[in-house]
């Protein structure tokens, strides 16, 4: 009776460690979730009594340029451009790629729209955050050298087992792993941290890598400053282009497809 009666004190004990392990999990859930505060009340009416809108930028490399630099590209500058035309207002734009951090500013009202592309959906908040489509951009494309004639890809079903080096985007990784899904084989993709586009096409170039990607503009740019390199071959459909919206802000959403629309 001693011995069942203190495996049943280990077990009452160890049913109640569990226990508090799940709750203490379940709090941490919940904390996790609420990523927007309950005090933000920033709608349209709040942005129009302030006269300022603010919005979150995508910056890319310009390859309208002989210089290649990291600012917003005139196509993004002109959307900003005309969503102020449209709502009247002042507009604050900051620039940036990653939507972890146009969400934190989402969250904290420190913006009141973001322009992303469709692709990060996949990681986009739906229950905090509304995404509204409003343009088609177009394809990326593979960078590989022309020099390696015997080897040059071809078609996309030929990258299955290479390997692709991108800059850090999430969009442009995603598209990768679904192409390797969808032709059935595994592509490795590396990041890299310190480069951006051109400076891994240039690696390309000098044969210290064998491919990247690029965006159509920078296909054009590449070709023509460095012919050495081929960028025929797309290896996605069109970017669909849209605006990231605190799901509280419903007035703003209403504006913004109002503005759309026309």
């Amino acid at each position: 009776m001693a011995k069942v009666g203190k495996h049943l004190y280990l077990l009452v004990g160890f049913l109640l460690l569990v226990s508090g392990a799940m709750i203490a999990l379940r709090r941490m859930a919940r904390s996790g979730e609420q990523r927007v505060p309950a005090d933000i009340q920033r709608d349209w009416q709040q942005i129009r009594q302030e006269g300022i809108l603010r919005i979150l930028m995508p910056y890319q490399p310009q390859a309208d340029r002989n210089q290649m630099t990291d600012t917003m590209s005139s196509e993004y500058y002109r959307m900003a451009d005309w969503i102020k035309k449209r709502s009247g207002l002042k507009t604050e734009i900051l620039i940036g790629n990653k939507w972890g951090k146009a969400s934190q500013l989402l969250c904290e009202g420190r913006i009141d729209l973001a322009l992303l592309p469709h692709e990060q959906t996949a990681v986009t908040d739906t229950v905090h955050f509304a995404f509204i489509p409003t343009q088609e951009s177009g394809r990326i494309y593979l960078v590989q050298r022309r020099a390696d004639s015997a080897q040059l890809i071809r078609e996309q079903f030929q990258l299955v087992g290479d390997t692709v080096v991108i800059p850090q985007n999430k969009t442009w990784q995603l598209l990768l792993e679904h192409l390797a899904e969808e032709i059935g084989g595994y592509i490795t993709v590396k990041t890299d941290a310190r480069y951006e586009s051109e400076q891994l096409a240039i690696l390309v170039q000098k044969g210290l890598i064998s491919h990247t990607v690029c965006t159509e503009g920078q296909r054009k740019y590449f070709e023509s400053a460095m012919p050495e390199l081929d960028c025929s071959l797309p290896l996605s459909y069109d970017l669909t282009f849209g605006w990231a919206v605190r799901k509280t802000s419903v007035e703003l959403q209403d504006s913004l497809r109002l503005w759309l629309s026309h």
